[in-house]
């Protein structure tokens, strides 16, 4: 059996001994506390000088190095993303509660409407058989007319407490939507 191995030029390098073997390993700079290497091997075995490849990548770091304190700069840093990160999160919150309270306000309106309605047809039965007035007809008109506008005035709040929603989370309205309906 023989072997023939290439490491990165930062270890030791043997050259290839078979005509056409190439190996290309790169690696980043090592510092200290780590260290790096890769490398490429073949290997020949048997009767018929048979190949077989190999890689090899080995990392070694040093996570003490990684965790020690590195300066008032880098805790500053992390106390302005924690700063934001609260602030994207209220922000965030705020406009669910909105989208909540505009979609129980819309519920509302839509019940309203529905109340009006009946009361307008019971009205109009009323008046067919003459016990009601016209100016209690036309009251009650008033009153599904004016809910129909509360229903609109309460949609119109919805979608806007919906892009609100969408821009404070920062994706588009459709994933909101899908997301708050459960789909």
């Amino acid at each position: 059996m023989r072997e023939l191995t290439t490491y990165l030029p930062e270890f030791e390098t043997t050259p290839p001994s078979l005509p056409g073997f190439r190996s290309a390993a790169t690696a980043a700079p090592s510092g200290p506390g780590r260290s790096q290497s890769a490398g490429t091997s073949l290997e020949l075995r048997g009767d018929f000088d048979q190949v077989r490849p190999g890689y090899a990548l080995t990392l070694r770091l040093d996570l003490t190095a990684l965790a020690r304190d590195h300066g008032p700069e880098l805790r500053a840093a992390r106390a302005r993303l924690a700063a934001e990160e609260l602030a994207l999160r209220r922000r965030v919150a705020e406009a669910l509660f909105a989208y909540l309270s505009a979609r129980a306000a819309a519920r509302q309106a839509s019940d309203r409407l529905e109340a009006a309605r009946a009361a307008l047809e019971a009205e109009r039965a009323r008046y067919r058989v003459g016990a009601s007035t016209r100016a209690d007809l036309l009251t009650s008109a008033e009153a599904f007319s004016q809910a129909e506008l509360e229903l609109y005035r309460a949609n119109l709040d919805l979608a806007l407490a919906l892009l609100r929603l969408s821009e404070a989370a920062r994706v588009p309205p459709k994933v909101v939507r899908a997301a708050l309906s459960g789909d």
